[in-house]
């Protein structure tokens, strides 16, 4: 019957009622260009220079650098980037990011000052995610190319790229103890998630639980940051739609929505981190949270076209060009859908609409 129902509905609203596609007009070439200077963002990752003079951010998918105790931000990438999650290499000579730039997701590198870009993970695998040494050569990353997501280690000198991670499921968002010895990354597993290490041995050992609950949609752990002295991480942690920030178990914020990548230390217990869509700082021997604040600059491109003028007055008929989510009545004698942005009803068997009671909306 619902077939026997939709034929006729379409046959019907070829003459009297449907949608109209609306056509794309062709920009006329005279875009605008904007500077919008924002305070905050969303979903930031932040690193600190090796000297602790620098931040450098991703901020809508451009890479900004910023002095430490915060102010004016200055970008180093431009938006075709989309460059994300960024890290100093050892000796602050470069940095590595996140980038689709060319269509796949590979680990770049720039100098401080936005030059000299550099593809590091060239291939048919993607890279995700890269996580710099203390000392500045080697970058670990993330990459599906063992056939699920895996931690992988980059020796900058050589291009040598070894596996870390070999459990069956997913291991990413690595970091680097102090001493570069150690990785440690999130893992989801059915019988113990949370963050693990792997020593350069292979050895691996749990960090901190986390339980996940089943049907969680984001991956709810963030990305480590090692204490500077080497026994603890802190890591963001997203459960039962809270934001935490955690050191191992312990809870230290769980009134912040905390963007759940790599903070990093202004010193032994200053820790730097990204929540609200700020920079901010704290100690976590306990007290609250300072705001690092920056202003940073985006160019916003807006086309200029020519508009399409629609008369949304008129009651003349118009073909249908498509109907939305038809349903037919409990009693079987009417189907309702949407088009033209109203709500119709036809009685089955007759050839008639008219606009649902009070829904009429231009």
């Amino acid at each position: 019957m619902m077939r026997r129902v939709l034929a006729q509905l379409f046959a019907t609203c070829g003459v009297v009622a449907g949608t109209i596609p609306v056509a794309l007009a062709a920009p006329s070439g005279n875009a605008q260009t904007l500077d919008i200077t924002v305070h905050e963002g969303t979903a930031m990752a932040i690193s600190l220079s090796p000297d602790r003079s620098t931040i450098v951010m991703d901020l809508q998918g451009i890479l900004f650098s910023l002095p430490a105790k915060g102010g004016v931000a200055r970008a180093l990438t431009d938006a075709l980037y989309d460059a994300r999650q960024p890290c100093w290499y050892g000796d602050g000579s470069r940095i590595a990011f996140q980038s689709s730039r060319d269509g796949h997701f590979r680990i770049w590198s720039i100098k401080p000052d936005g030059s000299d870009p550099k593809v590091l993970t060239p291939g048919p695998f993607e890279a995700r995610e890269p996580a710099c040494s203390p000392d500045g050569k080697r970058i670990a990353f993330s990459s599906e190319r063992s056939g699920n997501y895996d931690i992988w280690e980059l020796t900058l000198d050589s291009g040598a790229v070894r596996q870390v991670t070999s459990a069956p499921t997913d291991e990413t968002r690595a970091s680097y103890s102090p001493d570069g010895t150690a990785i440690a990354y999130a893992s989801e597993r059915e019988q113990a998630s949370g963050v693990y290490a792997t020593s350069a041995s292979g050895a691996e050992r749990l960090l901190a639980k986390v339980e996940i609950k089943p049907g969680n949609i984001a991956p709810p752990i963030g990305t480590p940051a090692w204490t500077p002295d080497g026994k603890k991480i802190v890591f963001g942690l997203v459960t039962d739609s809270v934001a935490k920030l955690m050191e191992n178990d312990r809870v230290i914020s769980e009134d912040e929505d905390v963007h759940t990548f790599r903070g990093a230390w202004l010193s032994g217990d200053d820790y730097l981190y990204t929540a609200d869509g700020k920079i901010k700082r704290r100690s976590l021997a306990g007290g609250r949270p300072t705001t690092v604040e920056f202003s940073a600059t985006l160019p916003i491109t807006r086309p200029d076209y020519a508009r399409r003028s629609q008369d949304l007055s008129s009651t003349a008929p118009e073909a249908a060009k498509g109907l939305l989510k038809p349903v037919i009545s409990p009693d079987g004698k009417r189907v309702a859908f949407a088009a033209l942005g109203k709500l119709w009803l036809m009685d089955v068997g007759r050839h008639r609409l008219r606009l649902a009671p009070d829904v009429h909306q231009p």
